[in-house]
């Protein structure tokens, strides 16, 4: 387990640095620079895939239940084809109210393309959910680094990104149990996002790089972006309506 410390204005680091004193496999290192959550991220999943076969990322405020790792780990190990194990969450917001999530769009689809738009529709698709799952670490290695967004706030859905990107390389599955325990308030770094124009114009031009580059067919490519212009479409006329 690696602990990395962004630079934190109070007795953080300390914290961590007494308690790996006597947990011999906790690690803690610290950024001489704030590097912002997914530059941050990026550095940690380029430690974390060379020191073992999955990998993942867990935020300071949410909670790993018993068989997080072992679960997902036996899942993966018996589907060499996926690169991704989304967990069965518990999801709680700041007023105490919550729901359970089991089951998710990008899972259990062989073909690229559908995974692709299923992530890029995200009715039923939690993003963040998947972007903390267990990742096989060879394909993370294949995706690393992540483009930021060319203008408005740079780091504006890069997760979305990310899965993106892995998306293109193998499968996801899901663990149909409860072993994550997400949670939201106003303090959430989500939640201090702009859903303007800027940032979302510049995570679609993302995204259709992304497609442009990956390394699917370029008869897959071709039907990304024709399910890309459907989706513009459909969400014109919803506002037209509205």
């Amino acid at each position: 387990m690696i602990i990395c410390d962004d630079c934190s204005p109070d007795n953080t680091f300390k914290i961590c640095c007494d308690f790996a004193t006597n947990h011999p496999n906790f690690k803690v290192i610290r950024n001489e620079t704030n590097l912002g959550w997914f530059a941050n991220s990026e550095k940690l999943w380029r430690i974390a895939v060379d020191q073992s076969d999955y990998c993942f990322l867990n935020p300071h405020d949410d909670h790993l239940l018993p068989g997080f790792v072992s679960e997902q780990a036996e899942i993966l190990s018996h589907n060499p084809n996926t690169v991704l194990c989304i967990p069965g969450m518990d999801n709680r917001s700041k007023d105490g109210t919550g729901y359970t999530s089991t089951n998710f769009n990008p899972t259990n689809k062989p073909n690229p393309v559908d995974r692709v738009m299923s992530l890029l529709d995200r009715r039923g698709c939690l993003s963040w959910a998947s972007y903390h799952g267990l990742f096989r670490s060879s394909a993370v290695k294949q995706i690393i680094p992540v483009k930021k967004l060319m203008f408005g706030e740079k780091e504006f859905f890069a997760d979305m990104l990310w899965l993106l990107k892995i998306a293109f390389l193998g499968e996801f599955v899901h663990s149909k149990n409860i072993v994550f325990l997400k949670n939201y308030d106003s303090k959430s770094l989500s939640a201090s996002w702009s859903n303007g124009i800027l940032n979302r114009t510049a995570l679609w031009i993302a995204i259709l790089d992304c497609v442009q580059h990956s390394p699917l067919s370029s008869h897959e490519k071709g039907r990304i972006r024709k399910s890309i212009l459907g989706l513009f479409i459909v969400k014109i006329a919803q506002r037209m309506k509205a």
